[in-house]
Order: C-alpha cells, then structure tokens, then sequence
C-alpha cells in the first residue's frame, strides 16, 4: 500500500499497514492477509466479535467520513459491500445484515462500515445499536483462535 495516506494516532490505519502494536502479525485481525481487499477497500473480520462473520469493510487511506471518499472510492465500495454482504448471507443464512457506520471510537476515527450478519432468533434486546453492547460483553465473544478460522475459511469464499 505504497503512497496511501495513514494517520500514525489511527489503529485502523496501523492494522492496515501492518504495525498495529501488541499483535503477533501488526493487524487488528487474526489473520495474515484481509479476507478480501480491492485497489481502496479491505474487509476484515471484526475483533472482538460476539456473532461469526461480523466483518469490518475498511478504507485503505485515512479519512472520516464518506463526503471524502472519491467517485473511484464511492463505486468501487459498492462493489465491495455487494460482495460482502452476498457471502456472509450465502456462508450463513442469516435474518438479516446490519451495515453500521460511525467512525468515532477513540484511536478508530476513520472511514469503516461493520456488516454484521444477525442470526434467526438472535435477542430482541440485543438488536438495533445495541449490538456494539452485546459485542463488548466478554461472555458473548468468540476466542481469537474460532474467529481466525472463520475468517480463514471466509477468505476463500470471496
């Protein structure tokens, strides 16, 4: 990722260039490569991740919000996200899939969208926003090994 812009206080930027600190492999995710990426997107699986499949579509460069993103950007993200979305629903046969944007968890400011696939049955009372409560809740979490390999085997379905 020559000559992409990243903002050195931004983890994602780190993890996208592989020096995010504390990690074996520099990455936010378990895994050594994303699970799928193009020219200005990565997607990755999200860690910590209470639900398999909640995946992280990222901009490679640094910037905030999506009046940044360049026309190339804007159409090739929506490329991504069809992709994304048509495989998480193929691999998992989910209820439906949430695409969430905030951008503004410290160290995290920077253009992401979490798709998360929401399972029949899954709680009413975990639904909607508040599924980032039930994600940050330890006993929902997947390990990091159960993730690694969903999201291994997630890479070679894209």
């Amino acid at each position: 990722m020559d000559k992409v812009h990243i903002d050195e206080t931004c983890n994602t930027c780190l993890s996208n260039v592989g020096r995010f600190p504390g990690t074996e492999n520099g990455r936010i995710s378990p895994t050594d490569e994303p699970m799928f990426q193009t020219e200005h997107w990565l997607v990755e699986h999200s860690v910590p991740a209470s639900i398999y499949g909640w995946s992280v579509i990222a901009a490679k460069r640094h910037i905030i919000s999506p009046h940044e993103l360049t026309s190339e950007e804007f159409a090739e993200f929506g490329a991504v996200l069809e992709k994304t979305c048509r495989v998480l629903y193929q691999e998992l046969k989910c209820e439906r899939l949430y695409n969430l944007f905030y951008g503004e968890a410290e160290n995290f400011n920077h253009l992401h969208y979490h798709i998360v696939p929401i399972p029949h049955n899954f709680p009413k009372e975990h639904r909607g926003s508040k599924i980032f409560a039930y994600n940050k809740n330890p006993e929902n979490q997947k390990s990091l090994a159960e993730i690694k390999k969903f999201a291994e085997y997630l890479q070679t379905k894209f």
